[in-house]
């Protein structure tokens, strides 16, 4: 597996990473908002030649790397890193033990309206694991325990909103981003190599409240 075939695989946890910014979709699976999400990631490594290179990933790269189907785009459900096709999951990497993201928040705060009306705030740390043969630190693995892998962390902020209840249902909005995130990949041909990302995504939807 070349490199940039790796960093392909890799920035998909980068569920994590660079991202431009993200038009919203209204899309609801089982009364839970889906997010979905832009990522480019930058990985460095040096050369044959003794140059520093850089290659960088988009979600075109990641979703062909995956075989997702064409129109297939990388997304935010429940919690889990998932891909959506035809509106529906057709895949959903952190069950399969492959991408894991979370969270730590350190502050947040929330106003309430009228009719169970809210926005809300937060912010915090944000860690990215992908491994390509599921092995990754969350379940007390190490990303050189795949042919390829990363690990990033970073600042993330998070903001939405809830409408006011009407008729049973509530409209809810989702914008979370990660401008910093950084950490390092590994690839069993090179070994490990820094990775830089940012990540950005964002979804809305009406559920039955």
């Amino acid at each position: 597996m070349k490199l940039n075939q790796v960093i392909t695989g890799c920035a998909l946890a980068a569920g994590l990473m660079a991202f431009a910014p993200v038009q919203s979709q209204a899309l609801v699976i089982s009364n839970s908002v889906v997010s979905t999400m832009n990522i480019k990631a930058t990985v460095y490594y040096v050369n044959d030649k003794n140059k520093v290179v850089k290659i960088s990933v988009s979600n075109k790269d990641i979703l062909k790397y995956d075989g997702a189907p064409k129109g297939a785009k990388l997304a935010d459900w429940e919690g889990d890193a998932v891909i959506i096709s035809d509106n529906a999951i057709w895949e959903d990497l952190t069950v399969d033990g492959v991408l894991y993201v979370s969270t730590d928040e350190y502050s947040d705060n929330e106003i309430d309206g009228n009719n169970d009306s809210y926005k809300y705030a937060d912010t915090g740390t944000v860690e990215v694991e992908y491994g390509s043969d599921g092995y990754i630190p969350y379940y007390g693995d190490s990303i050189g325990d795949n042919d390829y892998g990363f690990d990033v962390t970073g600042v993330y902020t998070d903001s939405g909103s809830g409408s006011a209840v009407k008729s049973g249902y509530q409209t809810e909005s989702d914008k979370f981003s990660a401008s910093s995130l950084a950490g390092e990949a590994y690839d069993y041909e090179v070994g490990y190599v820094p990775v830089t990302a940012t990540a950005s995504g964002s979804g809305s939807g009406k559920v039955l409240y």
